[in-house]
């Protein structure tokens, strides 16, 4: 029951999660991982004495979510390059397996990262609304 280490996983959701919602306004599933994140962020910041319970599953899960929108703004650079580099070499042939395959990649570590993101605000909201209102381990 550290309430300063949940304090600071509230505060850290809450400003990670305006930085990737800020961050991806243009991609509809970024910016609803990052209003997700922030959203749980607040949830937890506003849960009075209540312990936070599965403090590492959520850090985890905010921080996978975090380093996939990075891992995906990445990809998306590569890909960009990888289009231009296949652009100026003449483009011979109307599909380019290894751009598609990065972009399929890219994809996926953008869903990971909402499905992170959408786990860390169901738990947030199960801590709040459960009944548990000492901490884990107290029934």
């Amino acid at each position: 029951m550290n309430r300063k280490a949940d304090d600071r996983l509230a505060l850290m959701a809450t400003l990670i999660g305006a930085g990737l919602a800020l961050a991806g306004w243009r991609s509809p599933i970024e910016l609803v991982s990052g209003l997700a994140i922030g959203l749980g962020g607040v949830v937890l910041a506003v849960g009075g004495d209540r312990a936070i319970e599965w403090r590492a599953w959520m850090r985890a899960a905010m921080v996978t979510s975090a380093l996939t929108f990075i891992a995906s703004m990445g990809l998306a650079l590569y890909v960009d390059w990888l289009a231009g580099q296949w652009l100026a070499a003449g483009a011979r042939s109307v599909e380019n397996t290894e751009l598609l395959r990065w972009v399929r990649v890219g994809m996926a570590a953008r869903y990971l990262g909402l499905a992170c993101a959408l786990g860390f605000l169901l738990g947030a909201l199960v801590n709040r609304f459960s009944g548990n209102k000492k901490g884990p381990g107290y029934l």
